[in-house]
């Protein structure tokens, strides 16, 4: 049985494993990708999202409203949400891979598009 439909991390903690919802950002598109790094360099795992899926059966529609998040945890397993208003990121496509190059700096795979290098400072 389904109890939750929803983007969430599950992150390990002293009594077990426990599940979060991802913030209300994150869960405005479906993720296909996404990469664990400390984006702020605080010592706290932070997370980047990307995905949509622009090819589907006319029935179903399209699912092109993402263009990535930043989820900056903030050492409690609370994340915050920063999309492309706050960022400038802009990760439109289906992205499908987002992979640490090092020094924040990502590449960022999707389908059927040119692979972006993305750089966070």
């Amino acid at each position: 049985t389904v109890h939750r439909l929803a983007s969430m991390v599950a992150l390990s903690g002293p009594d077990g494993w426990e599940t979060k919802a991802l913030p209300t950002e994150a869960q405005r598109s479906p993720i296909y990708a996404l990469c664990i790094a400390d984006v702020n360099l605080d010592g706290h795992p932070d997370v980047i999202t990307g995905g949509n899926q622009t090819v589907a059966k006319p029935e179903f529609g399209t699912n092109a409203a993402g263009f990535g998040n930043i989820l900056i945890n903030d050492g409690a397993g609370h994340f915050t949400a920063f999309g492309p208003a706050a960022t400038g990121m802009v990760l439109s496509g289906d992205v499908r891979a987002i992979v640490p190059k090092g020094n924040n700096s990502f590449l960022v795979a999707r389908s059927n598009g040119a692979a972006i290098e993305l750089t966070i400072e």
